[in-house]
């Protein structure tokens, strides 16, 4: 019984060891994910490719308010002459029936147009979030690599916030920070990537 028992403590003492040196040991860094999405150069891309299809969206926006203003403009004539009281009974009725139908018209046009709007950016917007998406899991894929090659058991991100936007991380020391590791190899990304498109 003495023997059971010693070994018992022994095997404790040592599962007591080893988990005080395996928690010495453990490997936590930290990284800010949003300055390594804010200076990758795909979110540039995508950002850029976004303003420049929300100017064209709002370009054919423009085209049509002003096709939409000028049937306005119109409308307007058409009531000015039904005022006219020299009109002839059957000439107040054709205006009255052309007004009508450029009302239809500039109805059926403000329609078309806001449908329009709707459905381009409802598109634009779904479109941007796969892309972003597709980045943040290229930049993880990227922080992932630098974590395994400095054997990492841990990367927190730095940028995080609670819900009361309290950041996550009060304090990280800069020799923990990989921030700048991952952006080097990011930078490396885009060489890679020159070098292939310029072949």
């Amino acid at each position: 019984m003495k023997s059971i028992c010693k070994t018992f403590v022994l095997f404790a003492g040592l599962a007591v060891a080893m988990i005080g040196s395996a928690t010495a040991e453990l490997k936590i860094a930290s990284v800010d994910m949003q300055k390594l999405f804010n200076d990758y150069h795909k979110t540039k891309e995508a950002q850029e490719s976004l303003q420049t299809e929300q100017a064209a969206i709002q370009k054919k926006n423009n085209e049509r308010l002003t096709e939409i203003k000028e049937i306005e403009t119109e409308i307007q004539k058409f009531r000015k002459m039904m005022e006219d009281g020299s009109l002839s009974e059957r000439k107040r009725l054709e205006i009255e029936n052309d007004a009508r139908r450029r009302i239809s018209d500039g109805n059926a046009l403000d329609r078309e147009r806001r449908e329009f709007l709707k459905r381009k950016n409802a598109a634009l917007n779904e479109q941007m979030v796969a892309r972003m998406r597709s980045i943040l899991q290229e930049i993880q894929d990227v922080v992932s690599e630098v974590a395994a090659a400095k054997d990492l058991d841990f990367v927190l991100d730095s940028s995080g916030r609670s819900q009361s936007q309290v950041p996550l991380l009060l304090h990280t020391k800069d020799k923990y920070d990989i921030t700048g590791e991952a952006l080097e190899a990011l930078k490396k990304l885009e060489g890679a990537a020159d070098t292939e498109s310029g072949q």
